[in-house]
């Protein structure tokens, strides 16, 4: 199922955060936001999940017009990970996860099979029991992902749950879980589910994501294969950084 934006347009105040802001995602995409500080990623993303509704353009995902779905219906169709999700109650690793637990389903056999493959999946196994707030940031950014995918993952074979939004997610991990996750991501896409998610580490992006979109002033650049788009001219006329770029193997070295 096509995700299609089509200009897009946003603004908190005078100035524009995102400006006409078009394009089209295949379903299974793996699709990387990048751009400075203050470019319109997270606005963007938002947009995107239907959390935020468009001053102006139009988001479909696949014939249904976002704005006409009721939370309901989205929250079928879609998962959403913020930045940060403060939770004060004294609530489970486990309680965290199964808040992803569609309103509808009522097999809870079928509940804790999923619940149970998630965290072996992200590796929480032995978090399960444990209070949410005694976790570092990075497990607790860990759960919000399990709850994610909980989310779409209990939801049945018979709905149309296409569509995983993330703001960060890597931001918090070291780099062991950082290259776990995003080969997670990258399965997960492979197999259907298309990723959208917003992301400063541009060497990581370039070794994993299939596809990047450059914002800058909340304005596309370009939107493409992630080696296309991840260019030393780019880097230069968006974060204003000298770099050289190396393709195989990818890496990315800053010239200060």
């Amino acid at each position: 199922m096509t995700l299609s934006a089509e200009n897009l347009c946003f603004n908190y105040g005078a100035k524009p955060t995102v400006s006409n802001i078009s394009f089209n995602l295949e379903q299974g995409s793996f699709l990387t936001i990048l751009g400075p500080n203050g470019s319109g990623k997270s606005t963007l993303l938002k947009l995107l999940a239907g959390d935020l509704t468009a001053d102006k353009g139009q988001l479909f995902y696949g014939d249904a017009n976002v704005n006409s779905l009721s939370l309901a219906s989205k929250a079928q169709m879609r998962s959403m990970v913020s930045q940060s999700t403060p939770v004060d109650l004294k609530f489970t690793v486990d309680e965290i996860i199964a808040f992803g637990r569609p309103y509808n389903l009522n097999h809870y056999s079928q509940k804790d099979q999923d619940l149970s493959m998630i965290t072996e999946e992200l590796n929480l196994q032995d978090l399960t029991g444990r209070n949410y707030n005694s976790l570092s940031g990075g497990e607790q950014a860990r759960v919000h992902i399990a709850r994610a995918f909980y989310q779409i993952d209990a939801s049945g074979p018979d709905v149309p749950r296409q569509y995983l939004f993330l703001d960060e997610p890597f931001a918090n991990l070291d780099i062991a879980h950082q290259f776990s996750l995003m080969k997670i991501l990258r399965k997960r896409s492979e197999l259907g589910l298309t990723v959208v998610c917003v992301s400063h580490d541009i060497h990581l992006t370039g070794l994993l994501a299939n596809l990047v979109l450059l914002l800058k002033d909340g304005q596309l650049v370009e939107i493409g294969p992630a080696r296309e788009v991840i260019t030393e001219k780019n880097l230069m006329d968006v974060y204003q950084v000298q770099s050289k770029i190396n393709l195989e193997p990818f890496s990315v070295e800053y010239l200060i």
